[in-house]
């Protein structure tokens, strides 16, 4: 069940993740419901008399970045992330509900919706975020400048792209645990499905770059990592020095697997760790372990 997080309204937080101020009026003209909870933001589509929502799009944020972003010290690619997937699903909801909300009546007296009531915090100047690969995120580590990574917010996070582009698109995250499986080497999308070793073993393609890929499972408090790709015996050192004991004669495929006590949030840490400590630069940005859980 999901907790109400107060100490954010919703404007606020869509503010402070960098969505941009045309979509937040947009929203609140066309009186798009915005409810906040400890684990995701809504966005819903009143029905015509305003007594209920006809459909509903949940952003997964949780609890450790609401904390994260109160203190301050959400991370660049966790706001870019964020900011994206938001971007992209109010962007859905034009193409997709424009015409149907631009011919609403006014909402009955004492209907509220949460995007109006606009905290202190909301005030502060927007944060402008951009994407950061691990390449980028080593150099900043270093002292050196990162690079800029346009976000590409027109296309909805639940859309799949036909081909790979900077950034790396998502795969339709409503269909992750029911869509066919594909070699992890021949995967081209972020979340994407993929053969593990096992018969009908799913793990999800989580970073990678031309010649390699990293794919997880988090499942019953393990947390499972697969590397597969035509360059992975360039990394054979790289790969077992940071502690992956399975790698196939044929250096086909590496996996790990590690149990993280089914603490989500060591999960990321974990996976996180591993792909910093694999020294290689990767094209893709941060994954969240969330999205396929």
């Amino acid at each position: 069940m999901a907790v109400k997080f107060n100490v954010f309204d919703a404007k606020t937080v869509l503010i402070k993740l960098g969505v941009s101020q045309e979509q937040v009026d947009w929203l609140t003209k066309h009186h798009v419901k915005v409810s906040l909870t400890s684990s995701d933001l809504m966005l819903a589509i009143p029905s015509e008399d305003f007594s209920e929502t006809t459909e509903e799009f949940h952003t997964h944020i949780g609890l450790n970045v609401m904390v994260a972003l109160k203190n301050g010290s959400i991370s660049a690619a966790q706001t870019a992330t964020l900011q994206s997937q938001l971007q992209g699903t109010i962007s859905h909801i034009q193409e997709k509900h424009g015409a149907y909300l631009a011919n609403l009546p006014e909402p009955p007296e004492g209907w509220k919706n949460p995007i109006t009531h606009q905290g202190t915090l909301g005030k502060l100047p927007q944060l402008q975020k951009t994407p950061l690969t691990y390449a980028d995120a080593k150099k900043q580590a270093e002292g050196g400048a990162s690079g800029a990574f346009k976000i590409n917010s027109g296309i909805p996070p639940m859309q799949a792209a036909s081909k790979v582009t900077p950034g790396w698109q998502s795969f339709d995250l409503d269909k992750i645990k029911t869509a066919d499986l594909v070699k992890l080497r021949d995967a081209t999308l972020m979340y994407q499905p993929v053969h593990g070793s096992s018969a009908g073993s799913r793990y999800f393609m989580v970073a990678g770059n031309s010649s390699i890929r990293v794919a997880a499972r988090y499942k019953g408090g393990t947390l499972s990592i697969r590397l597969e790709g035509p360059g992975l015996s360039d990394h054979k050192k790289k790969i077992e020095a940071i502690g992956f004991s399975k790698l196939s004669k044929s250096e086909q495929y590496a996996s790990v697997h590690l149990d993280v006590g089914g603490d989500l949030l060591l999960a990321n840490k974990t996976l996180g760790a591993f792909l910093v400590g694999l020294g290689v630069s990767l094209e893709t940005p941060i994954p969240d372990l969330a999205l396929i859980a």
